[in-house]
C-alpha cells in the first residue's frame, strides 16, 4: 500500500512544518507494512507568503533585505528538517498511490489557498485512489469561497472527513453526510517522540513569549510575571528584534531552528502565546501557560481545544496567579489519550485496516 500526504509543508512556519512531521510519522507507525510519503505539492501562493523580498511597498521590501540574514539562516534549517525527516512522492506520481491524506491545517482556507484548490481535497492528474481528510481546518472561511457547489463537489470527493476543529462539523453536515472532529496532528506521537527530536537544554528559568502575530498585551504581561518570579524572558520572532536588541532581560530569538523550537517549549517554566501550535506544545509538555486572543476566527482553533481538554480558563490575559495556578495534567492527558485513540482508529478504519 502507498500512502500520500497533503498539506501545507513547505511553508517556514513551525506549526505547519511539525504537524506534517506528526502526521508522516503516526501514518508510518499505524501502516508498517506501506510506503508513506509527503506529496511534494508547492503552490504559488505558499511560495509568496515565504519568500525572501516582500514587495508588498518600499517599506517592506527594505525591511526583508533587512532582514535578510536571519531569513537564509531560517530557511536553512527548516530545508534541514525537511530533507532530513521527510520521504516525498512528485504530485506527477500520485497516480501510484493508494490513498490521499488530506491534512492537516489550513488547507480548506481559501483566504490562504487564494480559493479552495482542489489537490487539498484529493483532486490530482492520474490518481484513482480514495481520498480521505484528517484534521483538516478551513480557520473558519471555507463558505468564503462563495460556490456552493464546488464546496459540495470538493467534499464528496473524499470518502471520509474528519476536521480539526468542531465548530467546522455543522458547515461539512451541509454539504457532506458525515464529518468527525479530530486532534490536531502533533498530538499524536506523544511527549517522548517530541522529547527525542528536541534540542539539548540551552536555557534555564525563563518565560518563554512565542507570538504568530504582534500582541503588546503579551509582553507587557510577560514582562510584569518575570518581574515578579525573578525570571528572564525568551522570545521565539522571526528578524531584527530592534525593540529589544540591548536588552538584558528579554533575549529575542531571530533564528531558531526546528529542534530548538522544542526545546524552548520543552524547558520553560511559563509560556505566553497567541499561537495554535504554540498552545498544543505548551499542552503536550505539560507547560504552565496562557493563550491570547487573535480575533474570533483564527483563535477558534485555540478555543475549541482548550475546550475539549477543559482548559479554557487558559485562555486569558496573564498574571502571576493564574499562570503559577497548576494545572491537573492527569486528566488533561487522560483526555488527549482518548482523541489520539478516536483517531488512530478512524484513520485505520478509513484507509481500510480495521
Amino acid at each position: 500500500m502507498k500512502i500520500g500526504i497533503i498539506t501545507f509543508h513547505c511553508g517556514d512556519n513551525y506549526g505547519a512544518v511539525l504537524q506534517a512531521f506528526a502526521l508522516f510519522h503516526k501514518m508510518q507507525e499505524l501502516f508498517t507494512s506501506a510506503d508513506v510519503f509527503i506529496v511534494d505539492y508547492r503552490p504559488i501562493y505558499i511560495k509568496k507568503m515565504f519568500s525572501l523580498f516582500r514587495n508588498r511597498n518600499i517599506f517592506y521590501f527594505i525591511n526583508s533585505i533587512l532582514q535578510l540574514p536571519f531569513s537564509l539562516m531560517i530557511k536553512y534549517h527548516f530545508n534541514h528538517f525537511r530533507k532530513k525527516h521527510y520521504k516525498y512522492i512528485s504530485i506527477h506520481n500520485t497516480g501510484s498511490l493508494d490513498f490521499i491524506v488530506c491534512g492537516s491545517d489550513q488547507i480548506w482556507n481559501p483566504l490562504i489557498t487564494k480559493g479552495l484548490d482542489d489537490h487539498y481535497f484529493g483532486f490530482f492528474d492520474g490518481f484513482s485512489g480514495k481520498a480521505v481528510a484528517y484534521a483538516a481546518s478551513d480557520g473558519g472561511n471555507i463558505e468564503k469561497d462563495g460556490d456552493s457547489n464546488k464546496i459540495e463537489r470538493y467534499l464528496n470527493n473524499l470518502s471520509a472527513i474528519s476536521v480539526r476543529e468542531k465548530s467546522m462539523i455543522p458547515i461539512i453536515q451541509k454539504y457532506h453526510k458525515n464529518g468527525i472532529a479530530s486532534i490536531d496532528p502533533v498530538f499524536l506521537p506523544g511527549v517522548s517522540f517530541w522529547t527525542r527530536n528536541a534540542q539539548k537544554q540551552k536555557f534555564q528559568n525563563y518565560i518563554l513569549v512565542y507570538r504568530v502575530l504582534p500582541n503588546d498585551t503579551i509582553l507587557r504581561d510577560a514582562e510584569q510575571i518575570a518581574k515578579q518570579t525573578n525570571k528572564h524572558i525568551i522570545e521565539i520572532r522571526f528578524g531584527i528584534p530592534y525593540k529589544n536588541l540591548f536588552s538584558i532581560k528579554h533575549t529575542v530569538l531571530p533564528v531558531v531552528s526546528i529542534p530548538d523550537f522544542l526545546s524552548l517549549f520543552l524547558y520553560a517554566d511559563f509560556v505566553l502565546t497567541n499561537s495554535f501550535h504554540g498552545t498544543a506544545f505548551s499542552v503536550i509538555f505539560n507547560k504552565q501557560f496562557c493563550s491570547y486572543k487573535i480575533n474570533d476566527s483564527i483563535s477558534s482553533r485555540i478555543t475549541d481545544l482548550l475546550s475539549d481538554i477543559e482548559l479554557t480558563e487558559r485562555y486569558v490575559e496573564c498574571s502571576v496567579e493564574t499562570i503559577t495556578k497548576k494545572i491537573d495534567y492527569q486528566t488533561v492527558n487522560e483526555k488527549i489519550k482518548q482523541k489520539c485513540l478516536s483517531a488512530n482508529s478512524y484513520i485505520l478504519e478509513s484507509l481500510g485496516k480495521s
